[in-house]
C-alpha cells in the first residue's frame, strides 16, 4: 500500500476540515479511500450541505480518484461546487 500517499491525502482532508471550523460552515464532508489489490489508493469526497439538501462529490487536487468529478484545493471550491457563497 502506498502508506505515504494515504498519510499525504488524510493531511490535505485535515486541511479542509480545519478550513471549515474556520468558516464555521455545517457542510458536511467525507473522504472515500479505496485500496486496490495491488496497493494503489483512490478517493473521493463527498460533500453535503443538509440545510439545502444540496449534495456533490468532488477529489482533492493531486491525489489518484476513484471518480471522474471537479478537483478541489480549497473549502471555498467546495462551497463553489455546492453553488454556495461563503457566508451563506
Amino acid at each position: 500500500m502506498e502508506k505515504e500517499k494515504v498519510l499525504n491525502l488524510l493531511e490535505r482532508f485535515d486541511e479542509f476540515l480545519a478550513e471549515r471550523k474556520a468558516k464555521k460552515s455545517n457542510i458536511h464532508i467525507a473522504l472515500e479511500i479505496t485500496v486496490r489489490p495491488d496497493g494503489r489508493c483512490k478517493h473521493y469526497v463527498f460533500i453535503l450541505d443538509e440545510e439545502s439538501g444540496k449534495n456533490a462529490i468532488v477529489n482533492i487536487k493531486g491525489f489518484e480518484r476513484i471518480v471522474i468529478a471537479k478537483e478541489v484545493k480549497t473549502f471555498d471550491e467546495i462551497l463553489e461546487e455546492l453553488g454556495m457563497e461563503e457566508n451563506e
